[in-house]
């Protein structure tokens, strides 16, 4: 197997059971040296044989060999090119857990200023006045004082557009939530701003207002998100290969076991049958030895009696 995985398997099976889904499907527990006890359903050989039939080592192998001129299997050489499929993030948003969306969901507060600021400064330049209007949502999500602008019917509409992509209740100690059902929509913004930017022909971006530095924020909480979709879900990928490859490698150490037991049991068996016909034999022997001697001092009383 390509070194990832070996140092993958080397790190997972540090890991509790518990953390271990894939595994507890075969697995009872782990015993006091930490070693795993097999389920009492595939304790027979019949059991075993039917569970590695269902889990073959030999073709999940193929997944997990070298490419040729790389030490990495396909699965971690992709790893690398993932970030180029950016136009498949629908799916794997569709394919992962409600926690790993949670997780996504969140971003610290220190790196999401550190990302608005570039930017803001880096790579847009914008001016200080158009600066403040897109520093005044993460101001606001961070509870940050502010001064009141405008009239109280436009801080409600800017409070809601905010309400609409983040729960403010749950910024805190900070983090930065983001709802999961606007993370689509969030995504859908970046990628659009990116394709209005590569058809403009002006140069520079402005933020007259608040909520043009809200949309600015938006395509900066985008690409974060987006990289946080695409490394989660490659994530995912390799956490389900690589405990399939250990399910596979356990019960193939049992299968082997269990084939050693047999075998040594026809041995034994078949030793004992040996030994059993060589004792028969000796016996034959014995007693044909005595009849012939019977028969030799018979012979012999007769000479002397004649």
């Amino acid at each position: 197997t390509c070194s990832a995985c070996c140092n993958a398997l080397r790190v997972m099976m540090e890991r509790k059971l518990a953390e271990l889904s894939l595994l507890r499907v075969v697995v009872e527990r782990e015993d006091e040296s930490g070693a795993y006890v097999l389920k009492h359903s595939l304790a027979t050989p019949d059991g075993i044989d039917a569970a590695c039939a269902q889990f073959p080592l030999g073709e999940w192998l193929k997944k997990c060999h070298p490419l040729k001129r790389d030490k990495r299997c396909p699965m971690h050489t992709n790893s690398r090119h993932i970030f180029n499929q950016a136009d498949l993030w629908e799916d794997m948003w569709a394919e992962l857990s409600s926690a790993q969306k949670s997780t996504i969901c969140t971003v610290t507060a220190e790196e999401l200023h550190d990302k608005l600021w570039q930017h803001c400064t880096d790579k847009h330049h914008l001016c200080k006045d158009c600066r403040n209007n897109v520093m005044w949502a993460y101001d606001r999500l961070t509870r940050k004082e502010q001064t009141p602008v405008g009239t109280e019917a436009e801080q409600e509409a800017e409070l809601s557009s905010l309400q609409a992509y983040f729960d403010l209740d749950a910024c805190r100690d900070g983090a930065i939530c983001v709802h999961s059902s606007a993370l689509p929509t969030i995504l859908y913004h970046y990628e659009d701003t990116l394709a209005e930017e590569a058809e403009s022909s002006t140069k520079g971006r402005h933020a007259p207002t608040r909520q043009a530095g809200l949309s600015e924020m938006l395509c900066v909480v985008g690409r974060l998100l987006l990289r946080k979709v695409l490394t989660s879900y490659q994530t995912s990928l390799e956490e389900e290969q690589n405990q399939q490859l250990l399910v596979r490698l356990v019960l193939s150490y049992f299968q082997t076991q269990s084939l050693e037991r047999r075998a040594q049991q026809c041995a034994e068996s078949l030793l004992e049958e040996d030994l059993g016909a060589n004792g028969k034999t000796s016996k034959r022997k014995l007693k044909k030895e005595r009849q012939k001697k019977r028969q030799e001092a018979l012979g012999g009383e007769e000479q002397h009696v004649a």
